[in-house]
């Protein structure tokens, strides 16, 4: 499979968000931040249209949950910016600089 079809095939699990909900009224009022990133990234193309991560943010965010987000897909992040602002200190947003060379990676 080539890195194009690999990225088009991007699929959500059958049921995430029942799961996350699920899971994070387990974890209500936990202290541990939840990583958003661990098998892919959470701002893929494929949740441009899905928008998975912005539902996931809002049952962490009930649930008073802290995140910590990495994702690589830029400006896409910033569709969650009123969700962000709702967690106040309890999130972290990172993203990843790729350069396609690595003359280009160097400051």
């Amino acid at each position: 499979m080539d890195r194009k079809d690999y990225i088009s095939s991007v699929e959500p699990k059958p049921q995430v968000l029942q799961k996350i909900e699920n899971d994070a009224k387990k974890l209500k009022y936990c202290k541990e931040q939840v990583l958003l990133s661990f098998a892919g990234d959470p701002y893929n193309k494929t949740d441009q249209d899905l928008k998975i991560t912005r539902e996931a943010l809002k049952i962490l965010l009930k649930y008073n949950i802290p995140v910590s987000i990495l994702t690589k897909g830029g400006n896409r992040c910033l569709r969650d910016l009123d969700l962000f602002q709702s967690f106040q200190n309890h999130i972290k947003v990172g993203a990843s600089l790729t350069f396609i060379t690595d003359e280009d990676s160097m400051f």
